[in-house]
């Protein structure tokens, strides 16, 4: 997942999902980490950190490392799911 993405950051969009999947594993990527640290990104739950630009294959070699690695099965969420409202750039609410 990218770090910086428009409305929901890569960070805050993997706190959302990891509300719904605890054990979620994600690989970040970025070109530019802008106010995030890797080591801050890691404690946030990212599983690694890849900077861009990066090969492909690479990629793709992450993903299978990541996936391969399977973790506990938690238990599936109780819905719904309240999270808080998500400011982007142009200051309107968002709810998901």
């Amino acid at each position: 997942m990218d770090v910086r993405m428009p409305i929901l950051d890569g960070p805050r969009a993997l706190a959302a999902l990891k509300v719904l999947q605890p054990d979620l594993r994600c690989c970040m990527m970025s070109g530019d980490l802008g106010s995030y640290t890797e080591a801050g990104l890691i404690e946030m739950g990212a599983s690694l950190v890849v900077m861009k630009p990066f090969r492909l294959d690479d990629m793709a070699g992450i993903v299978a490392r990541l996936a391969g690695r399977p973790g506990p099965m938690a238990a599936p969420p109780r819905l719904p799911i309240q999270l808080p409202p998500v400011r982007d750039d142009r200051a309107k609410t968002i709810r998901l």
